[in-house]
């Protein structure tokens, strides 16, 4: 019972700590205030604007590539399967970093553009740079939801369409994609509610004169230049009003387990005999697609070329800039250097942020399992309205802005002086990171069979003894999956952070960002081809580990089975 009171309170102080932020004198005027700033509306018109353009490129490429995936050989699904979701586990700000570089003057990008008649010098400080940037990081989410419910499609109903006079396109657009609709829409919904909250790409890419809502927030909270101490929680609400309630709409439409990953059955809180009528406007859409994109087999392999690309491109391009001798944003002509290697392993600055990185992500990571495991206990025993609520709330940090939240355990760090805690930002980061943890337990206590309970409490095992026995050996997987998932965000986390880490003290990625926003030399590009390397070499470990645990799992289910 703790253990949830803990990790509920953790989850909702901050949104309560934003909303008492926000009041002013009048209650409402820091509302008034920034409804009629003409510098708070642009900034929300473009976060928007980000949000929606980024959604439907992301959704354009993503579906595509993902049904590439269901398509190919399994050496070619287990390669691209690896290329698209590899990237996700390295660092957010080492990859925009990377982007800086490609875009930039002497970049590949802008030589490619200007070698086919278009004269740019740079996309960086533009919109169309924050956008490119965005899609990439966003772009394997939806790629891998989408996969994740086209997996479970039968192509024989494809074959009974075409069967019954429908073209092979058509049969495609009117049977197959409507089922792949749930993935999608999660992945779209997924990338809608990160990018309206993004704070280091629009810094960065975007540069002065493209603020978001969140670059605005964090700037007036940290600098502390905002007119009215209320307007910074007034511009965070503001966002989270505008964005939940479109995320309300789509988790209504696909159901919240659909939306956390879960998939699976009938979603908890929708109903399935009406679902069909919410998605009428979208399959219509679908039926006219075929005449639109004839050659839809050609457009799958080019848009999957275009989704490797994006993915593939700031890497490469990363580790080759990390060999210029010269400070120089380009590759290396002459020779190749590891002079920046040399500077940064021999900084104490860099080890001393990446052991106070590591401390704070794995603290964070223990406190997010704890509470995440009872968590997803109570839901798998709770009753269905219940379990929904549960399900909701331990899933929140995945739908609340990121800002909000920094913004709001800003506010009660400010007046606890907590800010430069590591403690305490381990803490917030459990808070941050739960979600992880708790879809990966949720998923698998929901299919870990009892019986192997009843069995080894007829041999007299205690409930504790069955626990560490049994049930834990059959689950971990699922533990460390989850673990493992929220410990390299916990690492990389730099929204929430940036609000809590005050003057005093930094963590990899702030001191990145801030190095970053001062110096674009490639001493940077070595400390992300290290951070990189590093994040690789963990998920390989990660990957023996899994593969090892499965077969003791199945050899201990087999076990139980005997007996």
């Amino acid at each position: 019972m703790l253990f949830t009171v803990v990790a509920l309170g953790g989850l909702l102080v901050p949104i309560v700590s934003v909303l008492l932020e926000s009041r002013s004198t009048p209650t409402f005027q820091a509302y008034a205030d920034e409804l009629t700033s003409p510098v708070f509306l642009e900034a929300l018109a473009r976060s928007l604007i980000y949000s929606v353009v980024v959604t439907l490129v992301t959704l354009a490429i993503g579906f595509p590539a993902a049904y590439m995936l269901t398509l190919c050989s399994r050496r070619v699904f287990i390669a691209l399967l690896i290329t698209f979701a590899v990237p996700q586990v390295t660092s957010l700000l080492v990859r925009t970093y990377s982007w800086i570089a490609v875009l930039g003057v002497d970049g590949p990008v802008v030589k490619a553009l200007n070698s086919v008649g278009f004269n740019t010098q740079s996309l960086v400080g533009t919109d169309a740079g924050v956008v490119i940037v965005l899609v990439h990081f966003y772009l394997p989410y939806v790629i891998l939801t989408s996969y994740a419910s086209m997996r479970t499609i039968r192509p024989e109903q494809v074959k009974a369409a075409h069967s019954l006079g429908a073209g092979r396109i058509e049969a495609f657009w009117s049977v197959y994609a409507p089922q792949a609709l749930p993935g999608v829409i999660a992945g779209g919904l997924f990338v809608f509610v990160i990018t309206a909250a993004m704070f280091g790409i629009p810094s960065l890419i975007g540069g002065v004169g493209h603020s978001t809502v969140s670059v605005l927030v964090v700037q007036q909270t940290v600098t502390g230049f905002a007119t009215d101490p209320a307007a910074p929680a007034a511009q965070a609400v503001i966002l989270a009003m505008v964005v939940l309630p479109i995320v309300a709409l789509g988790v209504k439409l696909v159901g919240i387990q659909k939306f956390v990953g879960l998939g699976g059955g009938t979603a908890i809180g929708a109903d399935p005999k009406s679902r069909p009528l919410r998605v009428t406007p979208v399959r219509a859409v679908l039926a006219r697609l075929p005449k639109a994109l004839p050659n839809w087999h050609l457009t799958v392999v080019v848009l999957t070329g275009l989704a490797l690309v994006l993915t593939l491109l700031p890497f490469v391009y990363l580790f080759w800039i990390s060999f210029q001798p010269l400070p120089l944003l380009q590759v290396p002509t002459e020779e190749f250097s590891t002079v920046w290697y040399e500077r940064v392993l021999s900084d104490s600055g860099w080890l001393e942020v990446a052991v106070s990185s590591l401390q704070i992500a794995a603290l964070g990571t223990l406190l997010a399992v704890l509470l995440g495991w009872f968590l997803a206990a109570r839901t798998v025993n709770a009753s269905p309205r219940q379990a929904g609520l549960l399900m909701g709330l331990a899933t929140l940090p995945l739908v609340i802005p990121a800002i909000t939240i920094g913004q709001g355990y800003f506010g009660v760090f400010a007046d606890l002086d907590l800010l430069g805690n590591w403690w305490a930002i381990a803490f917030v980061h459990a808070v941050v990171i739960l979600p992880y943890v708790y879809i990966n337990v949720l998923s698998g206590m929901s299919s870990y069979d009892r019986r192997y309970d009843n069995a080894a409490a007829s041999l007299g095992a205690s409930r504790m003894r069955t626990l560490w026995k049994v049930r834990l050996p059959i689950l971990q997987q699922f533990v460390v999956t989850g673990a493992f998932l929220a410990f390299l965000v916990s690492f990389d986390e730099f929204t929430v952070t940036r609000f809590l880490t005050g003057i005093s003290f930094e963590t990899l990625p702030v001191k990145f960002y801030s190095a970053a926003a001062q110096n674009l030399s490639p001493e940077l590009a070595a400390v992300g081809s290290l951070v990189v390397g590093s994040m690789l070499a963990l998920m390989a470990v990660y990957g023996l580990f899994l593969l090892r645990t499965r077969a003791k799992s199945s050899k201990l289910k087999e076990s139980h089975d005997l007996h």
